[in-house]
């Protein structure tokens, strides 16, 4: 197949998604310039050696025979990105693997053709911040606009999903900012509120930060789980 943007393989996760041994596919490129990004080596495609597709995909091919996995979760990085992800998705569901990507949800038109095409069973969608914070979040000027397009389509599709929403200090008040993206995602199956960690973050002075403890966390929760079928602090 041509040439999709591959930096990273990991075999054999039990959590990328509930009940499945899944491997996990990180590729490179995202719109987004968010300053706690844990994968900062793949915002650009330069930084990290690409794996060989064929090699990833013969592997994957094996683990699938042999029973020993369940599905493969791409991640990034932004997957949409990549005009070879519909194709790799088609791959990977010919060999009777379930598909999962995680997008920033800034690309309703590209979500919805995946959905639309059947090559994705679970999508998982970060939810950054309110509106008024969501460019401090993506590090750039954004129209929030694609994001609630893709939360609705999500939703609606009737697909297995997930929002996520990882509390950063200075973006994310978990009193005030959590019931109002609690209700951007009314409707939605899975809610998981995440811990910031001051770890490898693309803006380093974020690493100076104190994540908010996790009894404000859970405090924040108990006000808004009842929303969900599923809502964990992690």
């Amino acid at each position: 197949m041509s040439k999709l943007n591959i930096k990273g393989y990991k075999q054999g996760s039990l959590i990328e998604w509930p009940g499945l041994i899944v491997d996990s596919i990180f590729v490179a490129g995202c719109d987004f310039r968010c300053p706690y990004c844990h994968n900062p080596d793949l915002i650009t495609t330069d930084k990290v050696e690409s794996y060989d597709v064929n090699e990833i995909l013969a592997e994957i091919d094996k683990r699938a025979k042999s029973k020993w996995l369940d599905g493969v979760s791409i991640t990034g990085g932004e997957p949409v990105l990549s005009k070879r992800l519909a194709e790799f998705l088609r791959i990977l569901k010919n060999m009777g693997l379930k598909t999962k990507f995680d997008t920033n949800g800034n690309h309703p038109v590209a979500v919805k053709k995946i959905i639309d095409d059947k090559l994705v069973d679970y999508i998982a969608m970060d939810v950054k911040a309110i509106p008024e914070k969501y460019h401090l979040a993506a590090g750039r000027k954004i129209d929030v606009k694609p994001i609630k397009e893709t939360i609705e389509i999500i939703i609606s599709s009737g697909i297995e999903h997930e929002f996520r929403t990882t509390v950063v200090p200075t973006i994310v008040d978990p009193e005030k900012d959590l019931p109002i993206i609690a209700e951007m995602i009314k409707g939605a199956k899975r809610f998981y509120i995440q811990q910031f960690r001051p770890l490898r973050c693309l803006d380093k002075e974020f690493e100076k930060l104190k994540p908010h403890s996790l009894t404000l966390l859970e405090n924040a929760w108990k006000e808004i789980k009842d929303n969900f079928e599923v809502c964990e602090v992690r």
